[in-house]
């Protein structure tokens, strides 16, 4: 049931009940498809990093001025409710 922990013409491209395993040429192909991919969301990632870190400070800029600047709204229930 477990899986094979050597390998003889008998295990050759089977484990675990009989399911499929695939050849080190198919895991290859996998591979380098995979690490294709990977190479090219990295260089997509690098692309933006600079974007996000323009649009860090633009936030970080925001929220400073807003703290320091911008008057604080009125909670809208409180006008609503008569006072006592």
């Amino acid at each position: 049931m477990g899986l094979a922990l050597w390998i003889d013409d008998s295990t050759i491209g089977r484990y675990e009940d009989d399911e499929y395993m695939p050849t080190l040429k198919e895991l290859s192909a996998e591979y380098d498809a995979l690490k294709s991919e990977k190479e090219a969301e990295d260089t997509a990632l690098e692309e933006l990093k600079p974007k996000l870190t323009t649009l860090n400070h633009i936030k970080y800029n925001f929220d400073v001025l807003e703290r320091d600047y911008l008057p604080e709204e009125k909670d809208p229930r409180r006008e609503e409710s008569p006072e006592r």
